[in-house]
């Protein structure tokens, strides 16, 4: 018998059902959807230490940290919510115009809604690594990552949409199973980005202070 391909076997036995457990949970404690906001940066939080080697006791550490994070994590989401809200109704709007001002309107709400996409994929994770700082702080540093690395951004966006789509019409059975496989992939992609958008932090700050000499 071949006791490291068994061992090998049971370890990724074991760590599927535990991305699957962080993804039902996520499930379940996002049904209220006013609750989205604590339960993404409660996932992306235990998510952040498991890939780390870091123990996770998942049905306790989880509920512990929604309960720590659920006022500011609450706060953005209402927000992100509203913000959404208003640009699919402008977008609604310019869309069925037909002039030159209307399609000049759709291209720019457009953009701008793909830039907001990209930063509210970044907003709970930023959130889940720096849970005391300010939303101002938070939202910022998700633009900035998302624009810093925007490849690595790019990724974790279709991997976010593109998965439960392609799940819903080949293996829509699946469906339970993607917030903790998608979570688990995009934490693959995020160490990478965090040290590149250090990197190049460190470098702005590093010419600021020069020419401010």
């Amino acid at each position: 018998m071949n006791t490291t391909a068994d061992s090998l076997f049971w370890k990724w036995t074991l760590r599927f059902m535990d991305i699957i457990l962080m993804g039902t949970l996520w499930l379940l404690t996002s049904l209220p959807i006013i609750t989205i906001g604590a339960s993404s940066t409660t996932l992306n939080m235990l998510m952040g230490r498991y890939v780390t080697g870091i123990k996770v006791n998942i049905l306790k550490d989880y509920f512990h940290e929604f309960k720590k994070c659920f006022k500011k994590a609450t706060i953005i989401w209402l927000i992100h919510l509203v913000v959404f809200l208003l640009l699919a109704l402008d977008l609604i709007y310019y869309w069925t115009g037909s002039s030159t001002f209307d399609v000049l309107g759709a291209a720019v709400l457009a953009t701008l809604s793909t830039l907001i996409v990209f930063e509210f994929n970044m907003v709970f994770i930023i959130l889940s690594r720096k849970p005391h700082a300010k939303l101002k702080e938070i939202i910022s540093e998700a633009f900035d990552l998302s624009m810093t690395c925007f490849l690595q951004a790019l990724c974790i966006a279709i991997l976010t949409i593109g998965l439960p789509i392609s799940a819903f019409f080949l293996l829509p059975e699946f469906l339970v199973m993607m917030p903790g496989i998608i979570c688990y992939l995009n934490w693959q992609i995020l160490p990478k980005m965090f040290e590149k958008y250090m990197v190049k932090k460190t470098d702005r700050e590093y010419h600021k202070k020069q020419i401010s000499k």
